[in-house]
């Protein structure tokens, strides 16, 4: 009927004015494309720190715990980071430091695999990650208008959903395919975007 079809329209209007809204602004279209490219390696991380700890560690698979346990002591610091910067007014270049310390230590186990090299960079990843996640939610919320926020986010979450799983499925293929050294070179060059910096410190 002519009702359901305008409910259906109307529906469909309202689930895609946050995309719509992310894609019109400079800004948000820049931030969450980079954080949709980061969130992508933090699903490939569930994969590729299983394989750290068997191939790049002498614990074996008992190693992941180890791992998780060094990037979660990484990320109690990291939180710790985030809240101190949070007065500098710098979110747009602490957001893109943040991505590139994502980057950088999956160049450093892909070039150096041995133990050391997995615990150090899953470490700095642990770091990196509430920097990444801090600035950038901080940004959306100063880019969007009050009136679609939360449509933004609603937009958001659903793209950084799909990027993770998009990340998962495809870290396990590539390390079948090409091996792991190769593999993390590949999610460095992924989630070390060189404009994760929006041009604006908020």
């Amino acid at each position: 009927t002519a009702d359901s079809t305008d409910d259906t329209e109307s529906f469909w209007t309202e689930s895609m004015a946050g995309f719509r809204t992310i894609w019109a602004h400079r800004d948000l279209r820049m931030v969450s494309g980079v954080y949709c490219l980061q969130t992508m390696v933090a699903g490939a991380s569930l994969v590729f720190g299983v394989e750290m700890a068997v191939q790049m560690t002498s614990f074996g698979a008992p190693g992941i715990g180890y791992l998780d346990s060094v990037m979660g002591v990484g990320a109690l610091l990291g939180g710790l980071v985030a809240i101190g910067r949070a007065s500098a007014d710098r979110l747009a270049s602490d957001f893109g430091v943040g991505v590139v310390f994502w980057a950088l230590p999956l160049l450093l186990a892909a070039i150096w695999p041995q133990m050391w090299a997995a615990f150090l960079a899953l470490f700095i990843i642990g770091v990196a990650n509430p920097v990444v996640d801090v600035n950038a939610t901080t940004i959306i919320q100063r880019s969007a208008d009050d009136a679609v926020m939360g449509r933004v986010f609603g937009a958001l979450e659903t793209a950084l959903i799909a990027s993770m799983a998009l990340g998962s499925i495809a870290m396990p293929l590539l390390n079948h395919t090409i091996g792991l050294r190769w593999s993390l070179a590949i999610f460095a060059v992924v989630s070390g975007d060189p404009n994760a910096d929006t041009g604006n410190d908020l």
